[in-house]
């Protein structure tokens, strides 16, 4: 059984050794396709030698025509599909073994993005690693594969994830990733005025642009069509964005109201990031009992792995937020003893909040 690893890429010298080596672990070979670097990535992947088959692709604004040719005339069983700012994580021995005797044709990998600071979201990744068996990619821009879902599993993130680097902000601005998506989805948008998958994503772009009332426009649009198919991983992460947008937007009575009704669903009741929201918009307006409820709630919840997340609101980052209000009502032994706590979490590896902590304790 042969596993193939392929890429496309541009000006990826950053971590574009990172990713391959954390895929050569698991992969036999690797086809990467580069779109036009400037920088030292063809000099970087020529070092890898003959477990690496570099190609050329004329850039034409679509993913999905790059990726496709990625994937041509691969002599593999399966594909294992990464980005150039991405590293895998896995057990390869546990793939390997799924796969001799799998009976599906991909598997979904769960996304791991580092934001700085120590922030971390966590999603389901989509199909990431497939049987070599035709598949293409469709879309300009955030393609996926015509896969039908049904022949597809998760793997546990015990066993593989990927870490995503590509949406740190300094990176984000380096390539203006932002900008050059809008154009490309808008372009797809007018060809496909009834995709909610297109609408979903131009909301996040406007979003990472800090426009959030357009973004709120087309995120409010995909929920229109997308209302008739109930809830699943897509749903989630487009209730959760349209929560922080009214957040940022500072609409907070419009941020509970629209939370309130969602946690109505059973489904939903473990989604730790509608309460840290919720929790948030209690703290601006000062309501300080209330987000001391909404956050403790978190803890109860915890750390979970069935909703997209960013890691450390069902603990430390809800440690860090209690703190923060007992400060505001003057109960400072116990915002020291929960700095503490915060500082202490397990999860919480990067020590987030010890500047404050330090700075709590001076002023104190």
């Amino acid at each position: 059984m042969k596993i193939c690893l392929c890429m496309i890429v541009k000006n990826e010298e950053k971590y574009i050794k990172i990713a391959i080596n954390s895929a050569l672990k698991l992969v036999d070979m690797a086809v990467v396709v580069d779109t036009g670097s400037t920088d030292k990535t063809i000099d970087i992947l020529k070092e890898f030698g003959e477990r690496v088959e570099i190609r050329h692709f004329q850039w034409s604004n679509d993913f999905s025509a790059a990726r496709n040719y990625s994937i041509e005339g691969i002599d593999a069983d399966w594909i294992l599909v990464l980005d150039g700012d991405e590293r895998l994580i896995c057990d390869a021995q546990k793939i390997r073994e799924k796969l001799i005797s799998s009976t599906v044709d991909g598997y979904d990998i769960v996304e791991e993005s580092h934001m700085g600071g120590g922030a971390k979201g966590k999603a389901m990744a989509y199909v990431r690693l497939f049987r070599n068996k035709g598949y293409q990619y469709q879309r300009a821009i955030h393609e996926q594969l015509n896969i039908n879902q049904s022949a597809v599993e998760s793997l546990k993130e015990s066993t593989c994830k990927i870490i995503h680097y590509g949406y740190l902000e300094q990176n984000m601005k380096e390539k203006n990733k932002a900008k050059r998506n809008l154009d490309i989805l808008l372009t797809e948008l007018k060809k496909n005025p009834q995709d909610d998958f297109l609408y979903f994503h131009i909301g996040a772009t406007y979003g990472a642009m800090e426009e959030y009332k357009r973004s709120q426009e087309y995120y409010f649009k995909c929920l229109e069509l997308k209302q008739e198919t109930g809830f699943n991983n897509f749903h989630f992460n487009l209730i959760k964005r349209i929560a922080l947008n009214y957040f940022m937007l500072e609409e907070f009575e419009e941020c509970r109201t629209f939370i309130d009704k969602i946690l109505t669903n059973k489904k939903c009741e473990g989604f730790v990031d509608l309460f840290f929201i919720k929790g948030l918009c209690f703290k601006a307006q000062k309501k300080y009992k209330e987000a001391e409820q909404a956050f403790s709630h978190c803890l109860k919840i915890g750390e979970t792995e069935d909703f997209p997340t960013v890691y450390g609101r069902g603990s430390f980052l809800a440690k860090l937020e209690l703190a923060r209000i007992y400060i505001n009502t003057g109960e400072i032994t116990l915002a020291a003893s929960t700095y503490e706590e915060a500082l202490h979490d397990s999860h919480n590896q990067y020590k987030e909040g010890m500047d404050e902590y330090k700075k709590f304790l001076s002023e104190s």
